[in-house]
């Protein structure tokens, strides 16, 4: 049973000032709970006033629009079940008599009327058009039609060579005619993605080595990029990189042109975690954030979403240490903070957890100030850490008593467990960080060392 406060005994009224101190992320997903489980038992009145909160914080939020279609189809669909009910109690019947019809006679009055019978016609789809094979003398003016990237002359190219069975290239000169031009995809009547994709389910199905397996996964992740199938082409890409080192420099070209086309509504789900640990420290002349956390995607699809409380334009960079995350993508489609989004290799298990370890180097001039607080997961995960590590005189007289301290390499390690504060931490002014340390420390096993030092 999910309880929403915030309702008064007269009737629904969100108190939304119960949320200012929360970060939008969590009230948005609080609020979202809160209307489902009010859809869930029936209560559709106050779901739709819920929901209608959720655009007073969030105006473009999709997920409340389509709650509020949902309950108010639900609400239509009791009233128009009472309204029958009602007309045949009252009249016997759904349909109202027409008094004119009562007393119909057939006689020459009424006209003539003449039923003519067809044999019907089977449906026959129109022959596609085919190219006949090419020659090597059309493929060479083809190409050289292409040189202005012209997305016809592109298509024609594909259709060519499509013709001689040459798939990969076909889908090269393909990919690029769409990428200037997506509505040229209307014109393939000879079936070319359809029968590749056709041909690579069938190959796939009979298992391949891993070498040659990614290949064909790779070439059917870009076949549904094509087809307007993010879903497909995130699975089988991944899938790909994961078995093909060499693939992974391609594909995150194309899943950072995903992200940055703003399509990625279906994956926003909080993903699990299980813990999540970061440190801050200055060292090599700039501000690094260390990231180690155990995840699930929320969604079927392997991405995740993290979530930091600064601006991605401050990052010059993020570096990937031995982990099950192939890459982790900026999502340049946000506003004064940073989504990452992580994206683990394919396990071959029925509820997978992966592990990241994450350094996110911050331009020293970009930044003035870091929050450290931790919006990704619930504010009472026992392991759910901050780290922060500088000189003694860094940390001022009133800097907030840690749960955690040690001292190594002349700096001072102070550690925070967020699962007692709600998930909130420091914010730190770094300019008083900004003091070289005489000896480097490894930041990961400083962090492990606090994972396991309460």
């Amino acid at each position: 049973m999910v309880a929403l406060s915030g309702f008064s005994p007269a009737g629904p009224s969100p108190d939304l000032q119960q949320y200012q101190r929360l970060p939008l992320s969590v009230r948005l997903t609080r609020l979202t709970n809160a209307g489902i489980g009010l859809f869930n038992r029936r209560r559709y009145e106050d779901a739709i006033t819920v929901f209608e909160s959720i655009f007073t914080l969030d105006p473009k939020n999709l997920g409340a629009f389509f709650w509020i279609r949902k309950c108010r189809d639900v609400l239509n669909r009791e009233r128009s079940e009472w309204v029958k009910a009602d007309l045949y109690r009252k009249r016997g019947s759904l349909t109202l008599k027409e008094s004119k019809y009562d007393n119909w006679v057939w006689g020459p009055t009424v006209g003539h009327f003449e039923v003519r019978y067809s044999k019907p016609k089977p449906y026959i789809p129109p022959v596609r058009m085919r190219h006949s094979k090419a020659s090597d003398d059309q493929i060479v003016k083809a190409r050289e039609a292409t040189v202005g990237g012209d997305p016809e002359k592109l298509f024609e190219l594909a259709m060519l060579l499509w013709s001689r069975g040459e798939k990969d290239p076909a889908i090269d000169a393909y990919e690029s005619a769409m990428e200037k031009d997506p509505e040229i995809a209307g014109r393939d009547d000879e079936g070319l993605l359809a029968t590749v994709a056709d041909e690579l389910a069938k190959e796939l199905a009979k298992g391949l080595p891993s070498g040659e397996a990614g290949k064909q996964f790779m070439q059917a992740g870009r076949l549904s990029r094509l087809q307007g199938d993010p879903q497909g082409m995130i699975q089988n890409l991944v899938k790909a990189a994961t078995l093909d080192p060499q693939l992974q420099d391609k594909i995150k070209n194309y899943l950072e042109e995903f992200v940055t086309s703003g399509k990625t509504a279906f994956l926003m789900k909080v993903p699990d975690i299980f813990s999540f640990r970061q440190a801050y420290v200055f060292e090599d002349d700039e501000d690094r954030l260390y990231l180690k956390t155990t995840f699930s995607p929320g969604t079927p699809f392997p991405m995740a979403p993290i979530d930091l409380m600064f601006d991605w334009t401050a990052i010059k960079g993020v570096d990937l240490v031995a982990s099950d995350v192939l890459f982790a993508i900026m999502d340049p489609t946000v506003k004064d903070f940073t989504r990452l989004w992580l994206v683990p290799k394919i396990k071959d298990k029925a509820f997978p957890t992966f592990l990241a370890k994450l350094r996110v180097r911050v331009d020293k001039d970009r930044l003035s100030s870091l929050d450290l607080s931790n919006v990704n997961v619930s504010p009472d995960l026992p392991d759910n850490w901050c780290v922060i590590v500088g000189t003694d005189s860094s940390f001022g007289v009133g800097f907030p008593t840690p749960e955690f301290e040690d001292s190594e390499n002349s700096l001072k390690i102070k550690a925070f467990q967020l699962g007692r504060t709600n998930g909130r931490a420091p914010s730190l002014t770094l300019r008083d960080f900004h003091i070289p340390a005489q000896k480097p420390l490894d930041m990961w096993r400083a962090i492990d060392k606090v994972g396991s030092g309460i």
